[in-house]
Formats: structure tokens, sequence, C-alpha cells
């Protein structure tokens, strides 16, 4: 199914970690990927299809190594090209043998949904729904589906060696592993037919016991031992699957690991393709070399990784997805083993380490919340980075200082634990910004997953500084798990409010009923439901999500969420319905891309070209980054204005403080200034400059006291950047 981008994504703006350049710094993470080897663009070189089982969330990577030497590139065109609706994992195999990747997907209810691909005009995919219950046929008449599952991993290959694509999968207690033979072939189909019958009820003859051990010859009673398509029981287990041809002997040797597990165990196939006998287990695999040790459920995967020809084994956690337990490591989390090949056995795996993909990309953890802040005043939009976690880590904040220029951001990670949040060991940590006590500097809230807001006064100047938290659970306020909140005069009584999402799916309404000073909230005076917004997704969750920025565009405002399954909703604001009315619904789905489960967004004009770029974090606590326009190649401002200066040093503004006016003119007699823009600390436009002959002015009287950038260009297209202070009280004009 195509689904239509809205947005466009951007993937380009440099970013940088310790000084090394993070080549998919914008692809949003890991935490529990499901790794497919196929061919995406038709180079013959072994792609990724990468399904994150934390998020739902389905990505590409194409190829761009050299034959040792694994690289690949995050490659979003392809993002809207996969289909919706899978859930909890997906595998790309080329069932029909036609070149093109095909889509099996668990569908939720314990059986397996087939798309199949096909190419269409330049070059692309396109994946059509073909079967959306894989089933089999059992006894005369019996028809069942295919069980797994959605803490299984299968094995979908050609298990008999006859030509079509058969399924290995544990059974409905985790203890057995079922065959499901596919007949196509003998049928006189081919391979582009599922045409499955009940095979092998105990392949291999093994048990799985409870915990991590195995019995040998314990589950056959004959030839073959019949499969239960009695009730379905709960299961009491799981386990993930990858079969392959350890030996190259023509038949197929097992890995398997537990849900209890942070091992692989390696069972050998002695018998043959038709009668599997598994007599040897290497219960540490592999244990000639570097043992598997991923907590916790490891899932191996195979791709031709360095582009020799031979397939490398991918290691990856196969947690449940479940919000906030970090069952698992969370960022290095996908280990590389180098397949040697050279000699026998066939398949001999060497152990790289634990970092393929995942040091070329920006990720918290589990469950990132990043914000665009100018954390330093200089005009250049930054980024803190929030997290509710890594694995065995407690929350913190990392600093992304925006290095670049005006029209062209670059990012560098400048701390990895600001303000020494990791002191506080809190519940999770995500940050807003804005002047709580009228002093003109933004101070900073971390909502907690525990529910409280924590205030932070900066004691900066130009460069914000939270050396110390200065009131835990600010007025006593519980917003309810999973805190999200954000800074804003949503009233427009020149007082800064408190909106607050979460996990209830709606928004909380805190309004400030102080003064600009002293600000003066109250857990009882609260709007639970804020515009009645509530974020439900579809299927329906047991925890929702909302997580909301309240946006200013050309005088209306709007409201954007995050939600549970992913989606950015935008609602506009109406300020007399605040306490009791409704926002009416703008656009359900702003990007038309989901950047995983649990979004959150912040918007900004970080190249200041006039549109919205819009941050996104998610579940698997990466970032990824979309933009109302294509930025393109050499980004320029309009009509061509080159930077000549970023420091402001050409032009006078007066006064400082301003109140109702801002003065602007050039320092020489020869520059003649053509035009002024004034930004806030979110990159957002909030009022143009007019001409006066000698100089510029810019009325301010409307604006909120605060930090901002002055953006102006004179006659010979030259930019000069400038901060200035806003104050609105009497005595300052």
């Amino acid at each position: 199914m195509l689904v239509a981008q809205s947005l466009y994504q951007i993937s380009g703006v440099p970013v940088s970690k310790g000084g090394i350049p993070l080549s998919n710094g914008w692809s949003g993470g890991f935490n529990n990927p499901v790794i497919s080897q196929i061919d995406l663009n038709a180079d013959n070189l072994m792609d990724l299809f990468i399904y994150d089982k934390a998020g739902w969330k389905a990505q590409a990577f194409v190829n761009i190594g050299t034959t040792g030497n694994p690289g690949f590139r995050y490659a979003p065109e392809y993002d809207a090209t996969f289909p919706d609706g899978m859930q909890d994992w997906a595998l790309a195999r080329d069932y029909d043998r036609d070149g093109v990747p095909d889509i099996f997907a668990y569908t939720g209810i314990s059986n397996i949904t087939v798309y199949h691909g096909r190419r269409i005009a330049g070059g692309g995919l396109a994946f059509d729904l073909v079967c959306p219950r894989l089933t089999y046929a059992f006894g005369v008449a019996g028809v069942d589906g295919v069980f797994v599952n959605a803490d299984n991993m299968p094995v979908l290959a050609d298990v008999d060696y006859d030509g079509d694509m058969d399924i290995l999968s544990a059974d409905m207690t985790g203890s057995r592993i079922n065959l499901y033979r596919n007949r196509s072939a003998e049928l006189g189909y081919g391979a582009d037919s599922l045409i499955y019958v009940q095979g092998d009820g105990c392949w291999g003859n093994i048990y799985m016991n409870s915990g991590c051990g195995v019995s040998f010859f314990s589950c056959k009673t004959g030839a073959e031992a019949p499969m239960d398509h009695g009730p379905r029981a709960p299961r009491d287990g799981g386990g993930t699957l990858y079969a392959f041809d350890y030996e190259g002997d023509h038949d197929m040797d097992v890995l398997l690991a537990d849900m209890s597990c942070s091992t692989i165990k390696f069972f050998r196939n002695d018998g043959d393709s038709m009668n599997p006998v598994v007599v040897y287990t290497d219960t540490l695999f592999p244990s000639y070399d570097h043992s598997v040790k991923m907590p916790v459920y490891p899932a191996a995967y195979g791709a031709d990784a360095d582009n020799d020809g031979f397939v490398d084994m991918l290691i990856a956690p196969f947690a449940g997805n479940n919000l906030y337990l970090m069952k698992s490591e969370d960022v290095q989390c996908l280990q590389y083993y180098h397949n040697d090949g050279s000699s026998p056995p066939l398949n001999r795996f060497h152990y790289m380490g634990d970092s393929l993909i995942t040091t070329t990309m920006m990720d918290a953890g589990t469950e990132s919340h990043p914000v665009f802040f100018d954390y330093n005043g200089d005009g250049l939009i930054d980024m803190v980075v929030g997290r509710y976690g890594r694995y065995r880590a407690w929350p913190q904040l990392a600093l992304f200082v925006n290095t670049g220029t005006i029209d062209s951001p670059a990012y560098a990670e400048m701390a990895t634990d600001w303000c020494g949040l990791n002191a506080f060991a809190l519940s999770g940590a995500y940050p807003a910004f804005g002047d709580m006590d009228g002093d003109g500097h933004a101070d900073m809230l971390i909502g907690t997953q525990t529910g409280e807001l924590d205030y932070f006064r900066n004691a900066g100047a130009d460069t914000a500084s939270f050396p110390a938290m200065t009131q835990p659970s600010w007025f006593g306020i519980n917003a309810g798990t999973g805190a999200a909140p954000f800074i804003y005069d949503l009233n427009g009584d020149s007082l800064n409010d408190i909106l607050v999402g979460g996990t209830g799916g709606n928004i909380k309404y805190y309004w400030n009923f102080g003064t600009r000073a002293v600000p003066l909230f109250s857990p009882d005076s609260v709007v639970t439901s804020l515009g009645h917004i509530y974020m439900h997704s579809t299927p329906v969750q047991t925890l929702e999500y909302s997580s909301p920025y309240v946006q200013d565009e050309l005088g209306v405002l709007y409201l954007y969420t995050g939600s549970r399954e992913g989606r950015i909703s935008k609602y506009k604001v109406d300020k007399d319905s605040i306490r009791h009315g409704t926002f009416a619904l703008v656009k359900n789905d702003v990007i038309g891309i989901s950047p995983g489960q649990h979004s959150t967004v912040s918007i900004a004009d970080i190249n200041h070209d006039g549109a919205n770029d819009y941050l996104t974090g998610n579940i698997r606590g990466g970032i990824m980054l979309f933009s109302d326009t294509h930025w393109g190649t050499g980004i320029t401002l309009p009509n061509g204005i080159e930077q000549a200066s970023s420091d402001g040093a050409s032009v006078i503004v007066y006064p400082v403080p301003a109140a109702d006016v801002l003065h602007i003119k050039p320092v020489s007699t020869d520059v003649h200034l053509s035009a002024a823009t004034l930004y806030d600390m979110d990159g957002r436009i909030v009022a143009l400059g007019e001409s006066n002959r000698a100089e510029l002015t810019i009325t301010v009287e409307s604006i909120s006291s605060g930090m901002y950038t002055l953006i102006t260009v004179d006659d010979k297209q030259h930019i000069y950047r400038t901060r200035v202070t806003v104050l609105k009280w009497s005595g300052i004009k």
C-alpha cells in the first residue's frame, strides 16, 4: 500500500557525536530491530529491511559498503512504500523468486499476513495484500491459521529443499517446533503459491523446557508428531528461530533463543532435509568464538553485511513491545558476526562488535523527547534531547549545539548529561522551556514518568544554565503517567501557562494565575481535557499518548500533538473554548509518515526559509526531522541572500531592552538596511521590520517578554544577526 507523504523528510543536516559525523543521524534509532536482507534498488547488493518491534516502524537501509567493509545508509524514500498495519514483527522474503521482496508480517491475532512486492515505474516498490491470514490444511478437511505468536520469530525458508518456502514456528506452548510444509512445488505451481499443509509437529524431536533447558528425543511418538488444533491456550514462553545450512550438507540447522535467556542455542541437524534429527547443541553459540550474550531475548538474522558473498549473522534483542520496561539493550543493540565461510564448516561466525549501524545514529535509548531550544542565544536553534531512559541507566538530557549558519544548520553533541540530570535519578525526562519568572530567560520544566513537573530556574544570561533543581514536583502538580509538558501563554494574558500530555491520550491545561515575576499554579485548577482532544490509536491500546506543542502561524494558534501509534495531529486553538470547548481538528496526520510509536514533536524554522521544520522523537529513542518544504542542496535564503556577518557588529539596535518599538540602523552611512525579521528562541517569526528612511523599526508591544533573534538584511544582500531582549512592564520605554 502506497501512503501519501505530506511533509519532506530531511536526512542531510550534518550531525556529529564526539567529533564523528553520524551518517544516519536522523534515522530514528533502534531498540528491537527485526532484520531481513533484500535488494531494494536492484543493484545486486543486499540492502536491509528493518522492522523495529518497539514502535512498529519499518525502514530501509541501502547497502553502500564494499567487499569486507559494511556500510548502510538510511533510505527514507522507501518508508511510504511499506504496508500499514504491521505489528510486532515483519520479515522480507522473496517467496516467489521474482527478484522483488515480499513481506510477511504478524497480524495481531497469532497469524501471518502476506504482502506481495512489485516494481513500479522509476524502479520503486509497491506492496499488495495477497493473504490476510496465512492458513494450512490438516486432516481430511481441516483448515487453520499458521500459528505464530507476537513474541515468536518464525523461520521462513525452504526447510525441506523442494523449491518453495516452508515455515518453522514454536507451538502454542513454546516447547515444540512446528513445520508447516509448502506443497506449491509438488503440486506444479512452482514457488509463486503459498499452499501449506500440516507437517512435522516436533521438528528435530527436541523439546524446549522451562528456563533455557532443552531435551532431545522427547516429543515424537511416530514419524511425525501431530499438531495441536485445540483451543488457543495462553503461551508460557516464546522463542526466536533462525534456520541455515551450517555445514553445507543440504539440510537445515537451527539457532534458537528463549524469552528468558540472553544466549543462543545451536541445533545441528544430523538427519536430512526430510527427516531432521538433532543430536548436538551448542548452548552458548558460538562457543568457539564470542558467545552471544544480549540481555534479554536475542534473535539471530542472516545478511551479507560486508558484500563478500557469505551470509553473516546479526543479533538483536527481540523483547516485547512494552512501554517503559526497557527489557533489553536499547542503544548498542545490533551485534555483527562475520562469516568467514572459507573452510569447513561452511559457516563460521566471528564477533565483530555490537554497534553495527547504531554508531551512525542519534539514539538516546528508550523514548526520546527532543525539543528545539536556542540555549546560547546566538539565533541558531539548538536541540535538547530528553529520554525516558536507557537500559540500566537513568534519564538524562543530551545537548546538541547548532554549529552551522543561519540558513545551513549543523548539530554537534556537546553534552550527554546536560545539567547533570542523571544525579536526580528521575523516572523520565521530558524537557520544556519558557520564561516562568519574567526575567527574560527561558526556564526549564522536566516532566517525569510518574507525572511530576520538576522546575529548574535559568541562572544564566546569554547562555542557559540550570545548575540545580529549583523545585521538585512544582506546585504539587501530578499530570499523570508519562508527563509531556509544554510552556505557552495559551490564553493571551502575558503569563506562560503549562500544557501537559501523557499516557492518558488527553491534554491537561494549567493556567498561570500569578504575576509575571511570581507564577502561580494549582493542581486543582486544571482543564483535564483541553479542547476535548483525545489521541486514540488503532487498534486501541491500553495506554494512549499525547505530547502537545503550540505554534503561532500568521496570528492563528495551532496545537500539534504526537500519539501512541505515531501520527502527529494538528488542531486549531479556540481561545474562547479553552476551559470547556472543543478544538477543531485541522489534520489528523500532519507528517504522513509515522516516526514510530509514542511520537513527540517540536517545531522551528531552523534554516530560516519561512517554513516549519518538525523535530520528532519516538519510543525507539532516535530523532527524525521533517519540513514543510524541500531543502534540496546548497540551501540559500530568498533572493540570493548571503551571510556576511553573524555578530550584529554592523548594526545598532535600541533601546535594549525594548518594550514597544525596536529601532535598527546601520553603523556605516554607506550601508542601507532593506529588511528585518524578529524570531523567537524556537525559530518562529514573530514580527517584521518597517522602513523609516534612515532606519528600520519593529513593533514589539504585542510580543511577550523574552529573548529574541533579530535578522537584518542590507541592500547588498548581507545578513546581520543580533540578540535582543523584550521586557514588558512600566518604566521600560
